[in-house]
């Protein structure tokens, strides 16, 4: 009878290893063996990386070639549209109009490659452009943002900065004609008190315009000086 029961408590407990055995199998393994592999791989990757830059590093010629190599990566995913310098200024020009700001000045600069040498075979390159624009806050950032999302040409914003526009002096027209009649100091006297209490009267109207009309500062004009940079084949 004491046999029987060993035997039985030996079977029983051969059973549960089994199935402690098989649960570990079906269950328990993969996962440990997936995670495994998934850090070995990414011990191997870290690996190789810490060998590529060992070997720029080494020699800094290979951080041009891989700017280029991402360089065409990047054109893969986003392809350069083809606006040349030549069209830049009438496309800007465009963008201005359509916004109703007033366009001051364009300044194109002078083309660079990303490797840093211009050669005769079509490569990417890369044109500064500098666009003086007077608008308001609102205007500017609207205009800011048509040349990110253009739809003629591959624009990249550098920078922007803006001031407050100086106000117009129509001063010294008046002055130039009141001086060539009549006695000057006393025209000159004159037209200073004249001046002085017109200047009085425009202040408090345009402060009391200004508290009526509610006039936010971002309605303010500006003076916008905005670096951007055209990416072209040449």
């Amino acid at each position: 009878m004491k046999d029987e029961r060993v035997a039985l408590l030996r079977i029983s407990f051969a059973v549960a290893l089994a199935g402690v055995l098989c649960a570990y199998a079906y269950f328990l393994y993969p996962p440990l063996r997936a995670q495994f592999a998934s850090n070995y791989h990414a011990h191997i990757a870290l690996e190789k990386e810490k060998d590529a830059i060992a070997e720029i590093m080494l020699d800094p010629g290979l951080i041009s070639e891989r700017i280029t190599d991402m360089q065409g990566q990047l054109l893969e995913t986003r392809p350069i549209k083809g606006l040349t310098p030549a069209g830049v200024v009438d496309d800007i020009t465009r963008d201005v109009d359509a916004l109703g700001l007033e366009l001051r000045s364009v300044v194109l600069g002078v083309p660079e490659a990303p490797g840093g040498a211009v050669t005769d075979e079509p490569q990417l390159l890369s044109m500064p452009v500098t666009v003086h624009v007077r608008a308001s806050y609102d205007g500017g950032v609207r205009f800011v943002a048509s040349l990110e999302k253009s739809e003629t040409a591959t624009y990249k914003i550098g920078s922007f900065s803006f001031e407050p526009a100086p106000a117009e002096d129509s001063g010294d027209a008046e002055d130039a004609d009141a001086a060539e009649t009549g006695d000057k100091d006393a025209d000159a006297k004159t037209r200073d008190g004249v001046k002085g209490a017109g200047a009085k009267d425009a202040g408090a109207e345009s402060t009391a315009g200004a508290k009526e009309d509610g006039a936010a500062p971002e309605q303010l004009l500006l003076d916008w000086v905005i670096t951007v940079y055209l990416l072209y084949y040449g």
